[in-house]
């Protein structure tokens, strides 16, 4: 999105503002180096709604991958570049998502073809 971001992510440890402060401050570094500015980049406090049950996680998942569509950036969700949309309908492995043993994974679908 242009002027804003989603993060779908699960906390282990580190709570969601040590990862937000983590990733903002090392994001306003490489912007302010490529760029030769200062200030601040990131406005607003960021939302954190707690998903607490898998059906309301697919609806956020959904929300997320076809918020580019809805905005009119892109005509088809598979062709947003900085989608989780293609790496989830891919039959690739990726470090990112565990899909071994994952009872969420297999809620799409019984194998390969079908999700």
């Amino acid at each position: 999105m242009i002027n804003h971001v989603h993060l779908l992510i699960q906390v282990d440890q580190k709570s969601v503002s040590q990862i937000m402060q983590s990733l903002t401050i090392s994001h306003t570094k490489h912007y302010h180096f490529k760029y030769g500015c200062c200030g601040h980049i990131w406005q607003g406090r960021f939302k954190s709604p707690l998903v607490s049950d898998d059906e309301y996680l697919f609806e956020v998942m959904g929300y997320i991958e076809r918020n580019p569509v809805r905005a009119g950036i892109v005509r088809r969700t598979e062709d947003y570049l900085w989608s989780s949309y293609r790496m989830n309908i891919s039959h690739k492995e990726f470090k990112i998502i565990d899909r071994k043993d994952n009872p969420m994974w297999e809620k799409f679908g019984k194998n390969d073809q079908d999700r």
